[in-house]
């Protein structure tokens, strides 16, 4: 069954976002730290919309291997809220997302949050990005510019003048938006949670079952039987 009060609250939440971030943007006293309760609520709403079991935390501290601390902008936990899953670089909306991926300021901050999760959640606030490990790539720490590759950016407003005008989400991107934190969490994420695992997959399977033609040949009508049975539908 549909949960169609899940669906609503990507729309809502993106309504808000457009407002409030445009009244940020305008404002000189705007920092980076402002705008991450806004980020917070646009990617909960995501979640919550894909039915996504997964919690948002912004300014967190995640203790390092071999000592020290990483401090994500934003973070994405398991529903239980003990696992980190997803770290995410917040910057402001004139910094270009192609180089805050490629970035080794503070201390390599992405190359470090991609060597604890594998993803790295990338926004300038009027777009987001995903970041990824090279599969070749097989060092330790850090991980370098060069092993580094960029999945997938979405823009919400293609530029900052644009996002100054006030104009709102389009439909098409707020979907891609969706798919990008869908992607982020259950792809490339680690998912530590058993809990959290079964209802991705439960999840995935539905998607794979309505993909499915409508009619079948004899030879694999049994097959999308006991497939439907299984999802229990």
């Amino acid at each position: 069954m549909i949960d169609t009060a899940a669906l609503a609250k990507l729309p809502k939440a993106a309504k808000s976002y457009a407002r409030d971030i445009g009244g940020l943007i305008c404002a000189g006293s705007t920092t980076e730290a402002t705008y991450y309760p806004s980020v917070r609520s646009l990617i909960s709403g995501a979640l919550a919309s894909e039915g996504l079991p997964f919690e948002v935390r912004i300014n967190t501290s995640e203790k390092k291997t071999g000592g020290g601390v990483n401090l994500p902008d934003v973070a994405l936990y398991d529903s239980g809220g003990e696992f980190l899953v997803v770290c995410g670089e917040v910057k402001l909306p004139t910094v270009e997302l192609d180089q805050l991926a490629m970035s080794i300021e503070n201390k390599d901050q992405v190359g470090r949050y991609l060597a604890a999760t594998g993803v790295v959640l990338i926004s300038n606030v009027r777009a987001f990005g995903l970041v990824s490990v090279s599969p070749k790539w097989k060092g330790d720490g850090a991980v370098p510019p060069e092993a580094r590759r960029i999945e997938q950016i979405v823009e919400l407003w293609p530029s900052v003048s644009v996002l100054k005008a006030g104009k709102a989400i389009e439909p098409a991107a707020l979907e891609r938006f969706a798919e990008l934190i869908e992607t982020a969490v259950t792809r490339f994420a680690p998912i530590a949670e058993p809990e959290s695992l079964a209802r991705i997959l439960a999840r995935q399977a539905r998607r794979a079952k309505a993909d499915l033609p409508e009619k079948f040949t004899h030879a694999v009508q049994g097959l999308l039987d006991d497939f439907g049975k299984a999802l229990g539908g």
